[in-house]
């Protein structure tokens, strides 16, 4: 998965999620967040841009997850994998 970078949160949405949903449900929606991840890496430019909060930052949905990430030379770089967080006082 070089085409892609985690730059903070990804791994510890699989052990967080467990607690409410239960394991299978968890590591379920874990790996297709991961699919997701995957997808925004071979297509970039399909995901929604969100210039208000930084420039040239992308967004893309997974259920209740979004997908913060900017294209680079060599792929995307995901800045924030985020639930209901407010993107603005995150970043």
């Amino acid at each position: 998965m070089d085409w892609y970078r985690f730059v903070r949160n990804l791994p510890k949405y699989s052990g967080h999620a467990a607690r409410p949903m239960g394991v299978e449900p968890a590591n379920h929606y874990y790996d297709g967040l991961i699919a997701k991840i995957q997808n925004i890496a071979k297509n970039p430019q399909q995901a929604a841009a969100v210039e208000h909060v930084y420039p040239r930052l992308r967004r893309s949905v997974y259920n209740r997850h979004s997908v913060y990430f900017l294209m680079t030379s060599d792929g995307v770089q995901i800045i924030r994998v985020l639930g209901r967080e407010d993107i603005a006082q995150t970043l």
